[in-house]
């Protein structure tokens, strides 16, 4: 019947005290057995990334009831199962018929993104990450790409030492076929390098330059050839970890950036969207500079400033 309730929120509520945690009761037994529960729940979910169902405002009512008991809960604790309940309902960002879902799924996600999470739940929380990082649905890759900024930079001591698989993670959805997918995994990826979370940046650096130097096809006769798509999806996705690396130090220009720069102005005349994130990188770059600027030119070679001097005052620059 609560499912069916259009005031959940208080049963919401009482039900997220009621399984803040399992309490002993005997030897080895425990109440209420939350992770019971939430099974329980699961299994009355059809799969929510094809909706088509007669009974679809009945599932969606129902996922409605989830996702506040799901912000009432995380307001206690978060845990693995929890962020395993969310993951299964991120498909309903896919849903366009009802404006209460997203505004909805939004709520939990931030919620339970700001949730403090313990070290034992971190390996099934980015299994559940890459997971969905595997969807067909760009906007769950989305979603899933805010909730894990939100998750991380609000718990960074506990997800340290799963950099290298938070790290492959974004670089895989930076070659992402859609281009809002591949933007947000890289401006993802550029705070955490700026907080000092990801630290292999000499690795990562040679791995964008040699993704931004792959060949394009010319046309022939006007006409794109076989897998010039997929080349470019590549080509960009080092662009965009260039334009990462240069804007995870807003006000700062450390030994390595000006190489990164000086690479990234080779790209001014390359294809969409290759050219936009060229000039949104470097407008950034000269806003967040040019009070110190006397300073920073310290650190470039005389071609590289040539080289800047000539991407900042480009027709590109200004188209």
């Amino acid at each position: 019947a609560m499912f069916k309730c259009s005031c959940a929120l208080p049963a919401c509520r009482i039900l997220a005290q009621l399984f803040c945690q399992d309490v002993p009761v005997a030897q080895n037994q425990y109440n209420p057995r939350r992770k019971d529960f939430l099974a329980y729940i699961l299994s009355l979910l059809p799969p929510l990334d094809q909706l088509t169902s007669p009974h679809h405002e009945e599932v969606l009512r129902m996922c409605k009831t989830i996702l506040i008991w799901l912000t009432c809960s995380s307001q206690l604790h978060g845990s693995s199962e929890l962020f395993g309940m969310l993951a299964t309902l991120l498909p309903l960002s896919t849903v366009e018929d009802d404006e209460e879902i997203g505004p909805l799924l939004k709520a939990a996600c931030t919620c339970l993104g700001h949730s403090e999470v313990l070290p034992n739940y971190v390996p099934d929380i980015l299994e559940a990450m890459k997971k969905l990082g595997e969807s067909s649905l760009w906007k769950v890759k989305v979603s899933t790409l805010q909730l894990l900024q939100i998750m991380v930079f609000e718990n960074l001591f506990v997800f340290h030492s799963q950099e290298a698989d938070i790290t492959s993670l974004l670089l895989l959805l930076m070659q992402d076929s859609q281009l809002e997918v591949r933007e947000l995994a890289a401006s993802t990826l550029s705070g955490l390098v700026h907080c000092g979370f990801v630290r292999n940046l000499p690795i990562l650096k040679a791995s964008f330059i040699k993704h931004s130097r792959m060949l394009l096809p010319k046309k022939l006769d006007g006409v794109q050839q076989i897998g010039m798509e997929a080349l470019l999806v590549k080509r960009h996705s080092g662009v965009l970890g260039l334009a990462a690396l240069i804007g995870a130090c807003p006000y700062t220009v450390p030994d390595w950036l000006p190489d990164v720069i000086a690479e990234m102005a080779l790209h001014q005349h390359d294809p969409a969207p290759l050219q936009a994130t060229v000039k949104k990188a470097m407008s950034d770059f000269r806003r967040t500079h040019h009070d110190s600027w006397s300073e920073h030119k310290q650190k470039f070679t005389d071609d590289q400033l040539s080289m800047l001097a000539d991407l900042l005052v480009s027709p590109s620059y200004y188209a």
